[in-house]
């Protein structure tokens, strides 16, 4: 729904899972520029191979590395440039973490300065923003914040309060905030 409103023609997804299959797919179909970020070995082996198996182009994922709490700067700044995107237009944030957040071994709060300054390098061309595990208290200020300070409109996936994992941000006023009229479904709500 999301990509179908926005139409990016760059998307990058730090922290590869299901949504990997829908942007390969629809990056390949749309000729959009698409990478995915994971830095766990076993998950990047995994969706590789689920992209194989489901005819999609693996070659959108990258391994890369976390150093300090973040994605190593370098390294996915070369795998932006490496797939000519230079701004990006659709943001997933579901990474770095995964299984060591649920058994607290490390990353229990994302790193948000380095987040941050990342959205802050490509906000003029985000069309839209997702933030994936808003329970967690730094990831939900974040949101928040950046929802002010880039002028964004704020949706929630699912009931709002300390259970909500998933929300997303549109730029107030724009093409895509206005054609995204909720309620499409009673588990998006737009927070006012």
């Amino acid at each position: 729904m999301l990509l179908y409103f926005s139409q990016p023609r760059t998307i990058v997804e730090l922290g590869s899972g299901r949504s990997t299959h829908y942007f390969a797919e629809y990056a390949l179909k749309k000729r959009a520029k698409f990478l995915s970020v994971e830095q766990k070995k076993s998950f990047f082996l995994r969706n590789r191979i689920g992209l194989k198996l489901a005819f999609l182009p693996d070659n959108v994922m990258s391994r890369v590395p976390v150093v300090g709490g973040w994605y190593s700067e370098k390294k996915l700044q070369k795998e932006m440039d490496n797939r000519g995107i230079d701004a990006v237009e659709f943001l997933l944030i579901d990474g770095p973490g995964g299984v060591a957040n649920l058994l607290k071994l490390g990353y229990h709060e994302r790193n948000v300065p380095q987040c941050e300054q990342f959205i802050q390098r490509h906000a003029p061309s985000l069309r839209c923003i997702v933030f994936d595990d808003l329970n967690r208290a730094s990831y939900r200020r974040l949101y928040d914040t950046t929802a002010a300070a880039y002028n964004m409109e704020r949706y929630m996936i699912g009931p709002e309060g300390p259970r909500s994992i998933i929300g997303f941000l549109l730029p107030r006023g724009s093409l895509v905030a206005t054609q995204f009229q909720p309620p499409f479904s009673s588990l998006v709500t737009r927070l006012e």
